[in-house]
C-alpha cells in the first residue's frame, strides 16, 4: 500500500487493479525518467513491473524484452523512442 500516490499513479493503480488479468501489458511514457519513477512505484506497490528506455544498456533492454514477452514481468514501461526498436 502506497502512503504517497499522485493523482495520475493513483488512477493508474486503479485501472490496473481492474484490468490485469493476467494478460501483458505495455504502457508508453514520455520521459525515461518518468518511466523508472513509474515502474519504481508500481513495483514498491506489488506490481511485477520493468521499464525500457534509451539510458539502459543493450544487455538490459534484452532482459527487460525476454521478461516480458515471457510473461515473467507482465507490466513494462517504455519511452516512445524504445517503441520504436521493441519489435512486437
Amino acid at each position: 500500500m502506497s502512503i504517497f500516490c499522485v493523482p495520475l499513479l493513483c488512477r493508474l493503480i486503479k485501472l490496473l487493479e481492474e484490468i490485469m488479468d493476467g494478460s501483458k501489458l505495455l504502457i508508453f511514457m514520455e520521459t525515461k525518467k518518468g518511466c523508472d519513477q513509474v515502474t519504481r512505484q508500481l513495483r514498491m506497490d506489488g506490481w511485477p513491473a520493468l521499464s525500457i528506455h534509451g539510458d539502459k544498456s543493450q544487455a538490459e533492454r534484452d532482459w527487460v524484452l525476454s521478461e516480458f514477452k515471457a510473461g515473467k514481468s507482465p507490466i513494462m514501461t517504455a519511452t516512445d523512442v524504445a517503441a520504436r526498436g521493441l519489435g512486437m
